[in-house]
């Protein structure tokens, strides 16, 4: 679990100090835990980070991501984990993350076009 987390924070571009401090956590707390934190803990990684699929951390299963997060995101979530699934040293990527990354950019970017060519026929009228 502790690499899972790490993985994130490093998603997340973060230091872990800074992650700690958003977190609400004691400085240090991911250095000196085991593999395994507290549920008080995992309420507040939880909490600071929704997108963070907790199933995952705990697990390894599933997407390090909630899907549903992703999708509603500004479309810079989408960029930003397209990039880090895409570094070559992770070698915890499936070729499948990635696959559902961009086709969350894609939804994402459709919605998008919709909304200014809307704009634009409104403007016109």
């Amino acid at each position: 679990m502790k690499e899972r987390l790490l993985i994130f924070i490093n998603f997340l571009g973060i230091g872990q100090n800074k992650f700690e401090k958003q977190t609400g956590l004691a400085i240090g707390l991911i250095n000196k835990s085991s593999n395994n934190l507290s549920a008080k803990t995992l309420s507040k990684i939880e909490k600071a980070h929704p997108n963070l699929n907790i199933t995952w951390l705990l697990t390894g299963e599933g997407d390090m991501l909630k899907k549903e997060v992703t999708q509603q995101n500004n479309g810079e979530g989408n960029v930003q984990m397209y990039n880090y699934l895409s570094n070559k040293n992770n070698l915890n990527v499936t070729n499948n993350d990635i696959i559902r990354v961009l086709q969350d950019e894609v939804l994402y970017l459709k919605e998008q076009n919709k909304k200014l060519l809307d704009l634009l026929l409104k403007k016109e009228e």
